[in-house]
């Protein structure tokens, strides 16, 4: 039997939380240890729990807190060594690469199938970085994205326009889409 593996859901969505906890404890070596929606909780699950081996992020957290990409990096930065698999019902290749950029492990597509959905998180919790596009592979990184770009980011994550964004940011909307 292969060790089991203790998971963080971050999703602020009970009914997507709720599903993805019931579909992971259908595996034997899977074991749901906490559910947060709050940042600062999860990070508190992150500090006092060290049986976590892997957080499962949802890119885009509640219209309030930071993005679960600037969760992502600053769990990655806190505790170097946790598995992070990042979720989004975006699967567009920029979404993925900014989750490279912040130091997760993998991504996965809120659209996947379960029995992908479990081989993904069985992947990473394994300590196999998991891509879904084979050109995220081979795209270098070069930087971490700035907090502007971050900014924008979750503005797009929210299914804004770039001219909807510009507006919220007070910026042209070129510079948006650069």
């Amino acid at each position: 039997m292969e060790k089991q593996l203790n998971i963080l859901l971050v999703e602020d969505q009970r009914l997507m939380a709720d599903s993805l906890k019931s579909l992971l404890e259908t595996q034997p070596d899977f074991k749901v240890i906490a559910i947060t929606s709050d940042v600062q909780e999860a990070l508190r699950y992150c500090n006092d729990l060290a049986e976590i081996d892997l957080i499962l992020i949802d890119i885009h957290l509640s219209d309030d807190g930071p993005s679960g990409l600037v969760l992502a990096e600053q769990i990655k930065t806190d505790f170097k060594k946790m598995k992070i698999l990042v979720l989004s019902i975006y699967d567009d290749a920029p979404y993925i690469q900014q989750a490279k950029l912040v130091g997760a492990n993998g991504f996965i597509s809120k659209n996947a199938p379960g029995i992908e959905t479990v081989r993904v998180i069985r992947e990473v919790g394994n300590g196999n970085d998991t891509w879904p596009l084979n050109e995220i592979e081979d795209m270098p990184i070069e930087r971490k994205p700035t907090p502007t770009e971050l900014q924008v980011l979750k503005y797009i994550a929210r299914g804004l326009t770039t001219a909807q964004i510009g507006i919220q940011l007070a910026m042209l909307e070129a510079t948006v889409s650069a």
